[in-house]
């Protein structure tokens, strides 16, 4: 037909069929939908992101990658919870200098569609981004850094053999990105759950369902390496995964 067709995601879920089909009567109030995420974050105390947080989510989410079924990790999706599950979340608050992205290798092949070119639209959040080689293939990067020091990073399950740990995976849907291959993240990423990040006026994500993230930290705590910094880590993963259980 010559038309430009892009995939929105599976035809079996009814929510985005019925987004489909409303797309054309689509008029989000901003400005209602801001006042909402002010009261929610001023009066319920619910978890704001640091801004750049927000932004990068954001530009993000316009760039596609929700709609590529690509999924919100790490304390970003955390701080989703609160209003998940309609209470609050100890260390919900707990800013952090980076944010995680995730998704399935093979659906990012499958799906034949990517974002636009990774490095821009994050230089259209800050324009001091750039991309940090790989050490294990420098024509491949899973972060992204700012001047600032705010990492962006791209992750995927491990399904491969552990020989593949560490070493970068091409993922044709992500604009260029490529992403760092983890055990057990198939556990996590495995049906999320739509939330909204309060940030602006809200932005609509996919993260991993609260009890999947509960139980990834567990797991992932118990094994991290004995040093301080693991150490540190390890306990808020376990006050996370207490927080959400």
């Amino acid at each position: 037909s010559g038309q430009d067709r892009r995939y929105v995601g599976p035809v079996d879920d009814p929510e985005i069929t019925k987004r489909v089909e409303a797309f054309k009567d689509l008029k989000a109030d901003l400005k209602g939908r801001r006042r909402l995420v002010s009261t929610l974050v001023r009066e319920a105390y619910l978890p704001r992101p640091m801004p750049i947080t927000g932004q990068v989510v954001e530009g993000l989410a316009k760039a596609g990658f929700f709609r590529l079924r690509g999924v919100l990790v790490g304390t970003a999706a955390y701080q989703c919870y609160a209003a998940v599950l309609g209470r609050r979340l100890a260390a919900a608050a707990m800013q952090t200098g980076d944010v995680d992205f995730a998704q399935f290798h093979e659906i990012s092949v499958a799906i034949k569609d990517s974002m636009p070119p990774i490095l821009d639209v994050l230089r259209q959040v800050d324009p001091t981004f750039r991309e940090v080689p790989s050490q294990a293939d420098g024509r491949l990067s899973t972060r992204f850094v700012s001047r600032g020091n705010f990492n962006v990073e791209f992750l995927t399950p491990n399904q491969w053999s552990d020989d593949q740990a560490g070493k970068p995976v091409p993922m044709p849907a992500l604009g260029g990105a490529a992403a760092s291959p983890l055990r057990f993240l198939d556990y996590l990423i495995y049906q999320p759950v739509r939330a909204v990040l309060l940030h602006g006026a809200g932005v609509p994500v996919l993260v991993p369902s609260p009890e999947r993230y509960a139980i990834h930290k567990l797991i992932v705590g118990s094994r991290r390496k004995a040093d301080r910094d693991a150490t540190a880590k390890s306990a808020k993963d376990r006050l996370q995964a207490r927080s959400i259980i």
